[in-house]
């Protein structure tokens, strides 16, 4: 069977300040989304947030995100970012996983209260709280991608990825936080897919970063029966 995710992250719903080196962005973030959900074409079977879901109103704003979403009438999973109150994203979007076409998404909480980088301490936890079907992982701090700045990073990002080879039915990771594309398979086959944000772009090397404020976007990840097959960006 296969499946089609789209995922989405860091709409930072709420936002109107400046940025550093860069003008404001020529759009809202409601409507930076907008744009990005215009371009899907064709259904999708589920949505995936990977956080930075909002700015302000907490829950308000969160709710907002996901009123928006649950508009295509499948099922939707978020998980906070550094940005979002994580109270507020499980009140609005709750914690269950999602289950469907013999694929399980899980969504884990990597927010360290007041940081701006995460913590994988609570991944392995969710992960082993169920079967081995085949399974992507959701987080907002990715385990790999083109930083290295400290507020790019995953707290024991190495012991996470080892743990992970010994749980090959995890297939795919999927993450936001650099707001930059960002692919690399392992030897074992696990898919790191960190996603674009709706609003604006960064681009990254190594400890340096800037802003693309156009680069924005969101990508569609499919499923076949037992591995991802494809990352489109649109």
């Amino acid at each position: 069977m296969r499946l089609q995710l789209l995922h989405i992250s860091d709409t930072h719903f709420g936002y109107s300040g400046t940025f550093r080196n860069s003008s404001v962005p020529r759009a809202t973030p409601e409507e930076s989304l907008e744009r990005t959900l215009a371009s899907v074409a064709g259904s999708v079977d589920a949505i995936v947030h990977t956080g930075d879901i909002a700015e302000v109103e907490a829950v308000g704003a969160a709710e907002r995100v996901r009123d928006r979403l649950t508009e295509y009438d499948v099922p939707v999973l978020a998980v906070p970012g550094n940005h979002d109150d994580p109270a507020a994203t499980r009140q609005a979007f709750g914690t269950q996983p999602i289950e469907i076409g013999g694929w399980r998404i899980v969504g884990v909480d990597t927010v360290i209260p007041g940081e701006i980088h995460g913590t994988a301490e609570r991944v392995l936890e969710q992960i082993d709280a169920h079967d081995e079907r085949p399974t992507v992982l959701a987080i907002h701090h990715p385990i790999r991608s083109r930083s290295t700045h400290s507020w790019f990073q995953l707290d024991d990002a190495t012991g996470l990825l080892g743990a992970l080879r010994e749980r090959p039915h995890v297939r795919a990771v999927l993450s936001g936080h650099t707001h930059q594309r960002y692919e690399h398979a392992e030897p074992w086959g696990l898919r790191h897919l960190g996603g674009l944000s709706t609003y604006y772009g960064m681009q990254h090397d190594g400890d340096e970063f800037s802003y693309r404020m156009s680069d924005v976007g969101a990508q569609l990840i499919e499923l076949d029966h037992e591995k991802v097959t494809a990352s489109i960006r649109i």
